[in-house]
C-alpha cells in the first residue's frame, strides 16, 4: 500500500472548495429576482413649444404599471392623461403610455 503524498489531501480538498465556490457563484444569479429596468423605444410627437401643452404617447418595454416622465428641466413637467369612469371602471385611471407635457415659456429651445 502507498501512502499519498503530504500535501495531496490538502490539495485536493482546496480544489474540492473552489469548485463549490464557484459553482455556488454561478448560481447566485438565476435564483436573485432581477428587475426589469425600463426601456423607452418612442415618443410621439418628439418635441413642443415653450409656454404649451400637449398630449404625449410613449411606448417602449417594461414601462407598464404607473409610469412618469422626468426631465433634465424643472419647466418641463407631465402629468398622466386619465380616463373617465365608466361602467367596466367605476373610478378614474391612468390611461396606458399617454402624458399631458408643460413645457413653461423659460424654458429655453434644445434637448432636454
Amino acid at each position: 500500500m502507498t501512502t499519498p503524498r503530504p500535501g495531496y489531501r490538502v490539495t485536493a480538498r482546496l480544489t474540492g472548495l473552489t469548485a463549490l465556490v464557484f459553482s455556488l457563484l454561478l448560481s447566485a444569479p438565476s435564483h436573485a429576482q432581477m428587475v426589469p429596468l425600463p426601456n423607452l423605444q418612442a415618443v410621439f410627437p418628439m418635441g413642443g413649444k415653450a409656454g404649451r401643452e400637449f398630449e404625449v404617447t410613449v411606448s417602449g418595454i417594461t414601462i407598464d404599471g404607473h409610469p412618469r416622465l422626468l426631465f433634465s428641466h424643472a419647466g418641463i413637467t407631465a402629468t398622466p392623461v386619465m380616463l373617465k369612469p365608466d361602467r367596466f371602471y367605476p373610478t378614474e385611471r391612468q390611461a396606458p403610455n399617454r402624458f399631458t407635457v408643460r413645457i413653461a415659456k423659460d424654458v429655453p429651445p434644445g434637448g432636454v
